[in-house]
């Protein structure tokens, strides 16, 4: 507790300093005549532009760090995730259009996205696991990590559960 209210003493003694110097400050313009106190505002106006120029310029490295990220990583995770989903949804109509017509080729339409689905997973995972080994991320992605992983673990699983039962459909469309 006394080394708190040492630190609070120090920081109010600061603030007087401050105060005490802008005043100063305040002062001393106040006595410059109109052409001085151009120039001193022009000073600060420039100073401030540079100020301002420099944040944004150390800003735009790491906007270009994090765009080189999304480049690397994230949109061939999209593309791969677009992808499979399409596989799916070919899964799927594949299999509605042989319970509907008993014809082959939708049979093996269904094969093929079957094939290129599970594939997808697959390399779904591998970009999942790229994307953690890239050090961009900062702390709060690493959520965003963990979280792909579970729902890609989660696909997996309910994937598991589903792929036996168009077997069984394709089956009981063929013995009527």
């Amino acid at each position: 507790m006394h080394l708190l209210t040492a630190v609070f003493e120090k920081l109010v003694a600061c603030r007087r300093h401050l105060v005490r110097l802008l005043m100063e400050w305040k002062q001393q313009y106040r006595n410059l005549k109109i052409g001085q106190k151009l120039l001193v505002s022009f000073g600060l106006s420039v100073a401030l532009a540079f100020i301002i120029i420099g944040i944004f310029s150390l800003n735009s490295f790491q906007v270009r760090d994090n765009i080189a990220t999304a480049q690397m990583v994230d949109v061939p995770l999209a593309l791969k995730s677009a992808k499979a989903q399409t596989n799916l949804l070919k899964m799927l109509s594949s299999l509605r259009g042989y319970l509907a017509t008993a014809e082959s080729e939708f049979r093996n339409e269904y094969q093929g996205a079957r094939q290129a689905f599970e594939l997808d997973l697959k390399e779904l995972g591998v970009l999942i696991h790229h994307r953690e080994s890239v050090n961009f991320y900062d702390e709060h992605r690493n959520d965003d990590k963990d979280e792909n992983y579970s729902h890609l673990t989660h696909l997996y699983d309910l994937y598991e559960q589903w792929v036996i039962f168009p077997e069984q459909m394709f089956t009981l469309r063929d013995n009527p």
